[in-house]
């Protein structure tokens, strides 16, 4: 996932979502799987605001840098 949004070029909202969406399609992975996770990363709960919007506001390294604190601290 951390490659996958290190190897987005151009930050968006749309893209970003492309880009995971169209991973989890492609490797068969549920959404759910994922999506709460990536979620719980970058607000630290399971609800709130578009996934997607948040972190494309917050940015790629900002994004990048959530992903990795909520993999170290498992």
């Amino acid at each position: 996932m951390i490659q996958l949004v290190s190897e987005t070029s151009d930050f968006t909202k749309d893209n970003v979502q492309d880009k995971i969406k169209g991973w989890i399609t492609a490797n068969e992975i549920g959404f759910g799987k994922v999506m709460q996770p990536f979620r719980l990363a970058l607000v630290g709960s399971l609800q709130g605001p578009d996934v997607f919007q948040i972190s494309a506001s917050i940015g790629k390294e900002e994004t990048i840098k959530r992903l990795k604190a909520l993999l170290n601290k498992q």
